[in-house]
């Protein structure tokens, strides 16, 4: 029975070992858990206390940005306010400059339609004129086999000149002689 107390002795240790290794196993991890929750406090605490810094250091600069920014505001508003007024008080003079300017430009459309036309009476003359002169200029082209064409802004006349009835004056000016 040696072996049996022996064998007991062995397994009474090995449980009291595995006993142990369970407690010092929970011991373990209870030892780990309070380390990590020590070490989420201590994060917990540096970003409040990091935060608390950074407000602290940016609480002055930014009361200063929102005072700038609040009187950046208010002139902004104030400047929008005076071209709004200005505005209002210029449309008058912006209707009345577009009005005259149209009835100004109108006027010398008109005005210059009247210079550039001829009146009826004008047309009348001018008419009158080319009737009397197309007769002549037909008897003239048949008579001495003449050709009237334009040449730029004048009107030229192309002659036989084997039959000498030209007569030329001092001022260059050269004359068709008509033989009756």
């Amino acid at each position: 029975m040696k072996k049996e107390d022996e064998l007991m002795i062995a397994l009474d240790m090995i449980k009291t070992y595995s006993d142990a290794s369970k407690i010092h196993r929970e011991q373990l991890n209870d030892a780990i858990q309070k380390i990590e929750n020590v070490r989420m406090d201590l994060i917990r605490a540096l970003r409040d206390q990091a935060q608390e810094t950074v407000a602290k250091e940016l609480a002055l600069p930014m009361a200063e940005f929102k005072k700038s920014t609040d009187k950046f505001w208010s002139d902004s508003v104030k400047i929008i306010n005076a071209l709004d007024q200005q505005v209002e008080n210029n449309k008058w003079k912006h209707t009345m400059i577009f009005a005259i300017s149209a009835a100004a430009i109108f006027g010398l459309f008109m005005m210059g339609i009247f210079f550039w036309l001829p009146s009826i009476d004008e047309i009348k003359s001018r008419r009158a004129s080319i009737a009397y002169l197309e007769p002549k200029v037909e008897e003239l082209r048949a008579k001495y086999n003449a050709d009237f064409q334009k040449c730029g802004d004048k009107v030229c006349v192309r002659v036989d000149l084997k039959q000498n009835c030209w007569s030329t004056k001092g001022s260059g000016i050269t004359d068709l002689c008509i033989l009756k």
